[in-house]
């Protein structure tokens, strides 16, 4: 069955995995796959060739679509809008959509004052590359909003994703928020690493078996949600052993003394949610980590 974007035309500008990957999505889901515009020109012919549709051009060829995608780093969607408003092609009927988390429909403005409609739907996801990212889309949640922001829904839902409408002024903290997960799994990691290697364990080694503990965690997020899938000694109100890491982190890792407080602190509102950890135990725990990790 056609997608509800079939015959429409898309043009991307911004040849990266994020809009060579939806570029390719959409192709498949039926959109006509206008012009790629990259700042290289080797960049926009691999795109093509990865996307197996559409040419190579300039922004100005790129307004002439039904839909524009601005997938560019966020710094340069200011331009971008700017060169697509003064470009001859742009019509009242396009509707211009960026990417970015950070940023609202509002960077857009240029576009919006030719009579064009605007929006932004961000997928949140972690891409590293456009082979996975293909495969990655579906499933993944998009952040919406805007003027144009049943188009974007659209365009969401035909490429496999989720659609879910935010507010335009929240956009900043919904994107802290992605990125507190999502780059603070990766300075967890780094964290634990760097604890396991002074255990003895080698950095390869002590990767390789977080790794497991990690899906592990995420999949009862997935299955049973919070506070539920907090586990471990303050879940468990158990002040030795919390105790016995802020020594051995003193002793041993002073710089993350701080970094331990601030998680566990967390963890104790947590725990008292979830039932496990009682409130008097609670207030113990924060005297202790008030006490022990002070510099």
């Amino acid at each position: 069955m056609k997608s509800s974007g079939a015959r429409r035309t898309v043009s991307v500008v911004g040849a990266g995995v994020v809009g060579s990957a939806l570029a390719r999505r959409l192709c498949e889901s039926g959109y006509s796959i206008d012009v790629v515009s990259s700042r290289r020109a080797d960049s926009s012919a691999a795109a093509v060739d990865f996307v197996g549709a559409g040419r190579a051009g300039d922004v100005a060829a790129a307004a002439g679509a039904d839909i524009v995608l601005v997938t560019t780093p966020d710094r340069a969607i200011g331009a971008i809008a700017e060169a697509l408003a003064s470009s001859p092609g742009l019509r009242p009927s396009t509707s211009v959509i960026h990417v970015s988390g950070a940023l609202s429909s509002d960077v857009l403005a240029p576009v919006r004052r030719r009579g064009a409609k605007t929006a932004s739907m961000h997928p949140l996801q972690s891409f590293a590359r456009r082979e996975e990212a293909v495969a990655q889309i579906a499933g993944s949640y998009f952040f919406c909003e805007g003027e144009a922001i049943d188009v974007a829904l659209t365009l969401a839902a035909d490429v496999g994703g989720i659609g879910v409408s935010i507010r335009t002024e929240g956009k900043v903290l919904y994107h802290a928020g992605a990125a507190v997960l999502s780059n603070g799994i990766v300075t967890l990691a780094a964290s634990a690493v760097d604890l396991l290697e002074k255990a003895g364990v080698s950095r390869a080694q002590a990767l390789a078996a977080l790794v497991p503990l990690g899906r592990g965690t995420l999949e009862n997020l997935a299955t049973i949600g919070l506070p539920q899938a907090l586990t471990g000694p303050i879940a468990r109100g158990d002040v030795d052993i919390v105790s016995a890491h802020v020594d051995a982190l003193r002793r041993e890792a002073p710089d993350l003394l701080r970094f331990y407080e601030v998680l566990a602190t967390r963890q104790i509102d947590l725990g008292v949610a979830k039932g496990t950890l009682s409130a008097e135990a609670g207030a113990t725990l924060r005297r202790l980590l008030a006490s022990g990790c002070a510099t």
